[in-house]
């Protein structure tokens, strides 16, 4: 069983940045990151479904550049490791549902074709809705912003 688990708005708290993204300054929008806080709600539901067995899969459209800062944000701030962590190549610049399902459909070559439950964590309506039409069972987050503080 697979948990695909988005990061910015789903495991963190990234609200506070989003001014970032009218300006198009990426690299301090993304390095910014590892001051979020994380949703704590969306955390513990992580490390449940750890526990339990199911393998997680972190994937974001965060640049493979900032891996090192993500992981480490993970553990430090939310007590989490993923068993798996998928990112956008350096030089790949493409929206977040054609990015996210290229990420997955490379994971899982035909997304869900053994029928592995598969459950998807993202914020993003439109991420969600082009991965319900892949069969996927998703949850979207709209988490409380400006409270995990």
């Amino acid at each position: 069983m697979y948990l695909l688990v988005d990061i910015d708005h789903t495991v963190s708290d990234a609200a506070w940045r989003d001014h970032m993204i009218e300006a198009k300054d990426w690299d301090r929008y993304h390095y910014m990151a590892q001051f979020d806080f994380p949703i704590m709600e969306v955390v513990r539901l992580v490390k449940d479904l750890q526990a339990a067995g199911w393998i997680i899969i972190g994937f974001t459209m965060r640049p493979a550049k900032w891996r090192d800062m993500t992981v480490s944000w993970l553990l430090r701030r939310c007590g989490l490791v993923f068993d798996e962590l998928l990112m956008r190549e350096a030089n790949v610049w493409e929206p977040s549902v054609e990015g996210k399902c290229n990420l997955l459909e490379a994971r899982f070559k035909c997304l869900n074709q053994d029928n592995e439950p598969i459950i998807l964590l993202d914020d993003h309506p439109e991420v969600c809705a082009a991965l319900m039409k892949r069969n996927i069972t998703v949850f979207q987050v709209h988490a409380r912003k400006g409270v995990h503080r």
